[in-house]
């Protein structure tokens, strides 16, 4: 059996989403890194990962 990232029960909302990435956030959980992400789309270059 397989698990992934996306099995896990979170309690985050989603902060920003752009067409490059979407940034997950949860306010009373900010040591959490499970709860406060970023995930890309698709690879980015250099400038836009800094942007983002």
């Amino acid at each position: 059996m397989t698990f992934s990232f996306k099995d896990i029960e979170h309690s985050k909302s989603v902060v920003k989403e752009t067409s490059l990435y979407t940034h997950y956030h949860n306010e009373t959980a900010l040591f959490m890194y499970i709860e406060n992400y970023v995930i890309f789309h698709r690879v980015p270059t250099f400038a836009e990962f800094i942007d983002a």
